[in-house]
């Protein structure tokens, strides 16, 4: 019995649970799910990826220019159990904003919108970096100049590449604006012989040219400063350095020429050496000839045909001596050849004293032993001494002095001619170097020796104011002589009466009375009446040839 009420109870708690447990089946079926979200939203354009992040349920996309937004198919991911329309996978025209709705399971609906933009198409077209990489040494140059033109949406570039560069087959490296295009391609080898037009195309189509010049020529060359310098003091065979800003890579090619101002005789120079010390500078090193005359001199360099350069003009003074001409005399601003040169006989003073005939010489010696030099004009192998008026003042750059001629040629045998030529003597070896004595026209100078004025007599020695004097004076007057005119002898002889207080030392000029003598034969003038009384001494004063008044004193007279 025990065992049959147990039995039961069982099956009555087992239909218990069966039938709770039906009872929940039921309750499951009605609860939906609500949700209805898009869960991620990819676009696939031109095979890069685009993901896009929906807020308040909006999302933006800016894809590249040009891209084709008219057929995509985004990869979209929904809630579990949601529907979307339009439908997965279908392709949608995105140039306008397109809704997609997101349907739960429960029937919640969700709205999603996504607009996509097109970036604007660019419009720059440059060529930001031009470049040349197969130039000499493994060398580039990426260097251009923009050069003005009047031709529309056109630019000139002018590029510079080293000498010797092969530029009938240069590789380029060219960088451009981003999504441009550039046509003939970088990378490609070209000949540049002639102008190359490049043509870049920018993402919005619109087009530049560039017409691409290359310059494989050396630059200009140029001396720099401090060539005068350079050759100061250099003798025959010295070396020389200079610096110019352009130099040939072969050293051959570089040719240096010397010219003589003088005679514009030119000679080559060999180059020694060439050094770059920079892109501007370069050094030259050159040898001098072994000899060379003394003169002004230009210096010509040549890189390349009509790349060349004419330096300053700069001396040389440590060769052989040179005697150009008797420079021409200024008379009153109008310059007179001269044609004719005077010495006068003396023996009351050392060398010329103050009666002496000048000329300028034009002539180029060594300045540093200028004053150990010896001059001298030769005649039929005799030398008659001049001498050389090298004052304090004298400028050392200058080519020109003032030489006096000798005194005592006459008494040494000289006689007038044009026979006559200019020595100069170096102080080392005593060498005499001799030169045409010549004018700046060329022609021969003609020298003469001159017999001494004397008074030979007067015809008292006691005056009184008023009186007439009388003398007789042999002699050459010396005659003023300026290119071809010969200037009468009438006015170029007068007298000087001087009165001298003390003696020695003391002597002292008080007075001083100056009048013309028509000439030599009626060398006669009257005393003044205001002259006072007492002794003068009375000096002759001739002109000579280049316009110096000389002195020389004479006679004495008494004037009561």
């Amino acid at each position: 019995m025990k065992k049959n009420t147990f039995i039961l109870l069982c099956a009555f708690i087992s239909m218990l649970g069966y039938i709770s447990c039906s009872g929940d089946d039921g309750e499951q079926e009605i609860r939906l799910s609500n949700e209805n979200t898009i869960l991620s939203f990819l676009l696939t354009v031109n095979e890069e990826n685009f993901p896009l992040s929906f807020e308040n349920g909006e999302a933006s996309l800016l894809v590249p220019a040009l891209t084709d937004i008219t057929n995509l198919t985004p990869s979209i991911r929904i809630s579990d159990k949601a529907k979307i329309k339009p439908a997965l996978g279908t392709p949608q025209d995105f140039t306008k904003p397109v809704t997609y709705t997101v349907t739960a399971e429960n029937g919640d609906v969700k709205k999603f919108t996504v607009r996509i933009s097109v970036e604007k198409p660019s419009a720059d077209n440059s060529i930001t970096s031009f470049e040349f990489i197969n130039l000499p040494e493994n060398t580039t140059t990426n260097k251009f100049e923009l050069l003005e033109n009047d031709l529309p949406n056109t630019d000139v570039l002018s590029i510079k590449v080293p000498y010797l560069s092969p530029i009938n087959a240069l590789k380029t490296r060219i960088v451009i604006s981003e999504h441009a295009v550039i046509e003939p391609a970088s990378g490609k080898i070209l000949d540049y012989t002639k102008p190359v037009v490049y043509t870049v195309t920018a993402q919005n189509g619109d087009i530049k040219k560039y017409i691409v010049k290359v310059d494989g020529n050396l630059d200009q060359v140029k001396f720099k400063e401090g060539l005068v310098d350079a050759f100061k003091n250099k003798k025959p065979g010295d070396l020389i350095t200079f610096n110019v800003s352009e130099a040939h890579q072969i050293k051959d090619r570089i040719h240096v020429y010397l010219t003589d101002l003088l005679t514009q005789s030119k000679i080559t120079i060999p180059v020694q050496d060439v050094q770059e010390i920079d892109e501007d500078t370069h050094t030259i090193t050159t040898k001098l000839p072994a000899t060379y005359i003394n003169s002004d001199y230009r210096l010509e360099i040549s890189i390349e045909d009509g790349n060349n350069d004419v330096s300053e003009i700069f001396r040389l003074d440590k060769g052989i001596p040179n005697f150009v001409q008797v420079e021409p005399v200024d008379m009153n601003g109008n310059f007179s050849t001269i044609e004719k040169l005077f010495s006068t006989h003396s023996t009351n003073f050392t060398k010329c004293g103050d009666i002496r005939s000048k000329f300028i010489a034009k002539m180029y010696i060594d300045i540093s032993k200028r004053i150990s030099h010896n001059f001298y004009l030769r005649q039929n192998g005799k030398d008659f001494v001049v001498y050389p008026q090298f004052y304090e003042t004298w400028n050392e750059e200058s080519s020109t002095v003032e030489i006096d001629i000798v005194c005592d040629m006459l008494q040494d045998g000289a006689v007038s001619g044009t026979n006559y030529t200019f020595i100069i003597e170096t102080p080392d070896d005593g060498v005499k170097h001799e030169f045409p004595f010549v004018n700046h026209q060329g022609n021969s100078i003609e020298v003469i020796p001159l017999e001494p004025l004397v008074i030979q007599g007067i015809d008292k020695e006691v005056y009184t104011r008023g009186d007439e004097i009388s003398m007789t004076i042999s002699g050459d007057l010396h005659i003023n002589t300026t290119s071809s005119n010969l200037v009468s002898k009438e006015n170029e002889l007068s007298v000087s009466f001087f009165k001298i207080e003390g003696e020695g030392d003391q002597e002292e000029v008080k007075e001083r009375y100056e009048t013309t003598i028509s000439s030599i034969e009626n060398a006669s003038f009257r005393i003044p009446d205001n002259i006072p009384v007492g002794t003068y001494g009375i000096h002759l004063i001739f002109t000579d040839n280049i316009g110096n008044k000389s002195f020389k004193s004479l006679a004495d007279i008494v004037i009561e």
